[in-house]
């Protein structure tokens, strides 16, 4: 979801305009929901990875289903490598300022957690690289 968009709350129910709720529907019926200091954001839940780390995800058809901030195509890699690159959580924030500072946060305690399969992650990424940089 690009824009912001105002929801109207009717008794119980929270009612999207036709646009919204189209968009919402093609995510299918799993969304996950958290806050950004007094906003609420939903993106669609994709692959649950790790129960300790819910804004972590995989979407088969995002990337590979490499992990992900949950609703983003940013990698944990990314944030992973941002943090190696500054070594300073505040200066990748910075460098990626559409994130929350907890998606990032998230990212790193999930590397922490994750660290062979993240760092299998950077070191394709890494070959891949070298390989177009070569021509390949």
């Amino acid at each position: 979801m690009s824009a912001i968009s105002e929801l109207e709350l009717n008794g119980n129910q929270i009612v999207l305009d036709d646009a919204l709720a189209k968009q919402m529907h093609a995510w299918g019926h799993r969304l996950k929901g958290y806050m950004d200091g007094n906003q609420l954001v939903i993106v669609p839940a994709g692959e649950m990875l790790d129960p300790r780390y819910p804004l972590i995800s995989r979407y088969q058809d995002v990337l590979n289903g490499e992990p992900v901030i949950s609703g983003t195509r940013v990698t944990v890699r990314a944030i992973v490598e941002y943090d190696r690159l500054y070594h300073d959580p505040e200066r990748t924030w910075r460098a990626m300022p559409h994130l929350i500072r907890a998606q990032i946060a998230e990212a790193l305690n999930y590397y922490g957690a994750h660290r062979d399969e993240i760092d299998a992650y950077i070191a394709a990424n890494a070959c891949a690289y070298d390989d177009g940089a070569r021509g390949q």
